[in-house]
This record gives C-alpha cells, structure tokens and sequence, in this order.
C-alpha cells in the first residue's frame, strides 16, 4: 500500500483526510512495518509542507499518535510536527515550541 501512496494521495488533502484510519493503524504498531512506517514518515512530512490543509491532516495525526507510540516514532513525530508548525505558525498542535 505505501509504494501507492504517490499515487493515489500526493497534492490532494481530501485523499490525505480519507487515508487517516490507514496511516494510525500502520503507525500505531509496535515493532512491526517498520519499512512501511519509514515511507509514511516521509510521505506525511513532505505533504505537510505543501499547504496548510495538509499541514493541519497531517499534524493531528502525529500529534495523536505521539502520545502513545515508542520513542523512535515518537521522536519523528515531533520532528515532522515542530517542522510544519515552524513554516505554518498558525498551526494548532499540543507541541509548544520553546526556542
């Protein structure tokens, strides 16, 4: 599913909103998909800097998921979501930045 991704969801937050059952469920488990984790990482990251739609789809996932993943994950979640709220200021997220 993740080699589609491009595919099926890239430049279009509508599509991005309607695989957000599939990116938690990947996501969300423990010490397995790592390479289909990895590819979503990067593909939520690089959406999210398109616009401020996606930004937003993309943010709320990781910043749920945050919460309750391992530190590796939890990490690149808060790297990807500090990232975004750094080129859209107005994002909302629990994430506060501290410089």
């Amino acid at each position: 599913m993740t080699s589609y991704l491009e595919e099926y969801a890239a430049d279009n937050s509508e599509k991005l909103k309607e695989l957000n059952f599939y990116f938690r469920s990947v996501l969300s488990r423990v010490n397995r998909a790592r390479t289909a984790k990895n590819r979503i990482f990067t593909f939520l990251e690089k959406e999210g800097r398109k616009n401020i739609e996606s930004a937003e789809t993309v943010s709320k996932i990781l910043d749920d998921l945050s919460a309750t993943t391992a530190i590796q994950d939890k990490a690149k979640c808060i790297n990807i979501i500090s990232e975004l709220k750094m080129i859209y200021p107005q994002l909302n997220v629990h994430l506060q930045l501290i410089s």
